[in-house]
């Protein structure tokens, strides 16, 4: 029985997905086994089954190419903004972790955004609202589980929405728009098509 070769370029402690959510093979595709599964193994067993079929070869660990970006906003009132993201997400209430900057995170501890008050810590960008109007060629775009409950709560925190609940044509999915207390340009959308 022929061996197969190990493509020294893939991850066996962290596989890479395609846009199907199928592996990927980086490098010389001939070299690497095929075809992959398409179920989740524990990285132990990955490093276990890669010895017992290669040998006694070592698992290239490559380092997680996925990075999170945190969005951060100037405020003029971090624990007023705070609560109003709160309420607008969902969110049980709590306090900012300071005065000036305060993290919206979700369940899973994953930031959605940063809210740091204007002028504190002299970051260059966050001096002054008085230089730029917050949010020119911003637009902070939220996805979540279910549009419909997010619609009242969204009605409740201003007068008017920015734009009515629509399906946009690019994405399929329904959105709407409004601003938050800073004069943001906040979108919520649905995570799935109708």
């Amino acid at each position: 029985m022929a061996r197969l070769r190990p493509c020294a370029s893939i991850s066996i402690a962290h596989p890479f997905r395609n846009s199907r959510g199928s592996s990927a093979c980086i490098g010389n595709a001939a070299s690497c086994p095929q075809p992959r599964k398409k179920h989740a193994v524990p990285a132990s067993s990955r490093r276990r089954r890669a010895s017992e079929e290669f040998g006694s070869i070592e698992p290239i660990v490559v380092e997680d190419p996925v990075k999170r970006t945190w969005t951060i906003i100037g405020v003029c009132d971090v624990p007023g903004s705070f609560k109003w993201y709160q309420s607008l997400l969902g969110q049980s209430e709590t306090a900012p972790a300071h005065e000036d900057f305060g993290q919206i995170v979700d369940g899973d501890g994953t930031v959605l955004l940063c809210l740091h008050e204007w002028g504190a810590h002299e970051h260059p960008s966050l001096m002054s609202p008085d230089h730029a109007k917050p949010g020119n060629g911003l637009i902070l775009f939220f996805r979540v589980d279910d549009i419909d409950r997010a619609l009242p709560r969204a009605r409740a925190l201003v007068t008017r929405l920015e734009e009515e609940p629509h399906v946009n044509p690019n994405t399929g999915t329904r959105e709407f728009s409004l601003r938050d207390p800073d004069g943001y340009y906040v979108t919520i959308s649905s995570l799935s098509a109708p």
